[in-house]
């Protein structure tokens, strides 16, 4: 194995760099590569690496431990199962250098911190190993005391932290973890959630979730550890950052159901209020749902639900606020003080829009929960939809659609035949059936009956221009669960429901799996050549956002057509003159473009393709669109400043050539003078719109020094001129651009 070679001969006879090269080629061929082809060069590969791990060149060293970290895999199960006794040696050998530099007080940073890592993927792979020999428990012990001690080192504490969540969330129920240890390292990951380093909170909550998840670490705190971890928790379950405030919930779901006394208090349920009044979804919304739950049915629930009714009450979203409350109300049964009843009385004797809303999203939400065994009928949530109010018919349709995903086979007839009726009570019925379908993963096989005459009635109720929208989602949706069936039909819409099949590709682009991709991928392209090829306007949008959609989502499918549907893209950016009307708005004529929102479709999606496969892109023909788009409305010329702004860095070369032909259209944007009888916005779109050119014109002069100011350079002639007139007729706002650009990098 000749790189193992040069590895452990480089020292006297090469550079570094050949040795750098050498290990990140192992590291590669371990990664990708079975472990049976690598089994042979074990011997040879095992002694170099290691070698090289003490080097004095810390690059060589660094770069060591990352190799390391891949021989790990190879010698550990699932890659090398049946010959952990055979690969035992090399597992210690590895383990011994690993921790020498982890300890090794005088080696550089970077190579500690790497070692750390790499220490955490050896206990995430070989203490599930432990019965058959490749950690010992005395080297578990000490590899986990070292964990321990870095974590308290502020140089090295955000590598331990990630290397004990690595420990703890591989190693479920495979590790006999020691109680005085975990307790320790519980405290000491709590303790970092006060820190101003958001990287090493967030990472500290994520190393303490994997902890709250692992059965065998979460056994080993005692009351009093789950008490101080609870209060350092509680400053996180806020609406301030919702990405620490979703593990922050999961933590506390699993330290309820282990310690209910010591964690539910009146910290948590007030916390709880508070965060519960704000816009919530999503996976923190799922988070907190489940949180509930687990407090009802540890039968710790009662004070929170006093507090949900008479603290917050009608004071939140309705919507969010019912969810939290019917959670509570189902999982605490007769421990919460309320039941299912109550919320019927009061949606039926309330006096005010607000409160029956209430009631209607806690008993859609009882009624999900609660399934077959609801006492809930359809006709309870359907009675309100001719109801006068702006926000009762809605609520109830949600409410009807949220009670018949757990009872499908009682709502769901009920909700058919209200959609085959004319008028507002079809398009309160498509939100409920788009209610159903966001469960169709638990209901598949209760829908599954009921397909075909879904499928019909939301064809025909789809037609009529307020159902649309919502049309097209639930039949995106319902196509998911029957691909087969479904997505060929949306292929053959005829001209009238085109624009509907569309969008509901759309919809199932972000939540499909496998079956779905593989009937999907036969019929995805030509469908998208047909919808950009159509005469309708609307619809060639449509599938501008289709194609955009399906870039991020389903880009296997889309990057090898790329030479079919670039142009078609290309098309959609110009000017069409044909689709600009005058209109006579009193004594003034005002030109109106029709084609502007089509434009800026078309940039965003040449925008995502750019980013996506920008090689597979003609660079002639896309700075032409950009040109273009510096020169159009204002949405169009803020997204190809955007385009600019990646292009600087992605292909330097091609944007210095284009840098005179960019100076004109800035001078031209620069110079441009609002009319006197100019309205506020103008002034603001044109100001936006100069910041905007300063801030590209600064990053330019900055990245593209070369082209920008080389002398002799005949290409850049415009752009130094340029240059020096924005220096000095615009020297006040180039320095506050700049002086923001310096701050938000700091």
């Amino acid at each position: 194995f000749s790189a193992s070679h040069t590895i452990g001969t480089a020292a006297s006879t090469t550079s570094g760099k050949l040795r750098i090269e050498a290990l990140q080629l192992i590291g590669v061929v371990c990664d990708n590569h079975s472990s049976t082809i690598i089994g042979p060069f074990i011997p040879t590969l095992v002694p170099a690496v290691a070698a090289a791990v003490n080097d004095k060149y810390f690059k060589v060293s660094g770069e060591a431990l990352i190799a390391v970290e891949s021989l790990i895999k190879v010698l550990t199960p699932p890659r090398s199962a049946g010959t952990e006794q055979k690969n035992r040696p090399f597992v210690e050998k590895l383990y011994d250098v690993v921790l020498e530099r982890a300890l090794a007080s005088d080696a550089d940073v970077e190579v500690r911190q790497r070692a750390i890592h790499a220490l955490g993927v050896l206990l995430a792979r070989g203490s599930a190993l432990s019965k058959v020999g490749a950690l010992s428990e005395s080297q578990n012990t000490k590899a986990t005391g070292v964990l321990l001690d870095r974590l308290r080192n502020e140089t090295t504490r955000l590598s331990a932290v990630r290397a004990i969540d690595m420990y703890l969330a591989s190693n479920q129920g495979h590790i006999d973890i020691q109680k005085g240890w975990t307790r320790d390292v519980a405290l000491e990951l709590g303790a970092q959630l006060r820190k101003a380093n958001r990287g090493l909170r967030a990472a500290s909550l994520a190393a303490l979730r994997d902890l709250a998840g692992n059965a065998a670490a979460l056994s080993c705190l005692d009351g009093k550890t789950v008490q101080a971890l609870t209060g350092m928790l509680i400053p996180l379950v806020s609406s301030k950052d919702l990405n620490l405030l979703g593990m922050t919930l999961v933590i506390f779901a699993k330290l309820v159901r282990q310690s209910p006394v010591e964690v539910v208090d009146h910290r948590l349920n007030t916390s709880i209020c508070e965060i519960v009044v704000t816009p919530l979804g999503g996976a923190v919304l799922d988070a907190l749902l489940v949180l509930l739950r687990t407090i009802g049915e540890q039968k710790v629930g009662q004070p929170l639900m006093q507090s949900l009714l008479q603290d917050v009450g009608v004071n939140g979203d309705p919507a969010i606020v019912g969810k939290a409350i019917g959670t509570l109300v189902v999982s605490g049964g007769s421990t919460v003080g309320v039941k299912v009843e109550d919320f019927v009385t009061e949606l039926q004797s309330a006096l005010d829009d607000k409160r029956k809303c209430l009631a209607l999203s806690v008993l859609g939400e009882s009624g999900f929960r609660l399934g077959s065994s609801s006492p809930l009928e359809p006709g309870l949530f359907t009675k309100y939809f001719s109801s006068k109010s702006q926000s009762l018919p809605r609520a109830a349709a949600t409410a009807l659609g949220r009670a018949g995903a757990g009872d499908i086979n009682t709502y769901l007839p009920v909700i058919l035949v209200t959609t085959g009726k004319a008028g507002s009570s079809q398009y309160l019925s498509l939100h409920a059936i788009k209610e159903i379908l966001q469960f169709s993963g638990k209901t598949r096989p209760d829908i599954s009956p009921y397909t075909q005459q879904m499928w019909d009635k939301l064809l025909a109720a789809s037609q009529a221009e307020d159902n649309k929208a919502v049309g097209a989602e639930c039949i995106g949706r319902l196509t998911v669960i029957e691909p087969k069936t479904f997505l060929p039909s949306l292929q053959d819409a005829s001209t009238s429901v085109r624009g509907m099949a569309i969008q509901a590709i759309r919809f199932t682009l972000s939540d499909s799996d496998e079956d779905f991709d593989e009937v999907l991928r036969p019929i995805l392209i030509p469908m998208l050549n047909r919808m950009l090829n159509d005469n309708d306007l609307e619809n060639r949008r449509l599938a501008l956002g289709v194609l955009n959609s399906a870039t991020h989502n389903k880009s296997d499918m889309i990057l090898p057509n790329l030479k079919d549907l670039v142009p078609l893209v290309m098309k959609e950016s110009t000017v069409k003159p044909e689709l600009i009307r005058e209109v006579q708005m009193g004594p003034f004529k005002h030109k109106v473009d029709d084609g502007l929102d089509i434009r800026k479709s078309a940039y965003e999606t040449l925008y995502t393709l750019m980013e996506a496969a920008y090689s597979r892109i003609s660079p002639v023909d896309l700075f032409d669109r950009i040109l273009a788009g510096l020169g159009d409305e204002h949405e169009i010329k803020v997204l190809s400043n955007l385009m600019l702004t990646k292009l600087v860095h992605v292909d330097p070369e091609e944007t210095g050539r284009h840098l005179d032909a960019i100076a004109e259209r800035y001078r031209s944007i620069l110079t441009f003078k609002p009319k006197e009888n100019a309205v506020k916005q103008e002034v603001e779109k044109l100001n936006e719109a100069n910041k905007g050119v300063l801030k590209v014109t600064h990053l330019f002069q900055n990245v593209l020094p070369s082209n920008a100011s080389a002398a002799n350079n005949v290409q850049g002639e415009k752009w130094r001129g340029y240059w020096d007139w924005v220096g000095k007729d615009f020297k006040s706002q180039l320095a506050g651009v700049e002086q923001e650009l310096r701050s938000q990098a700091a």
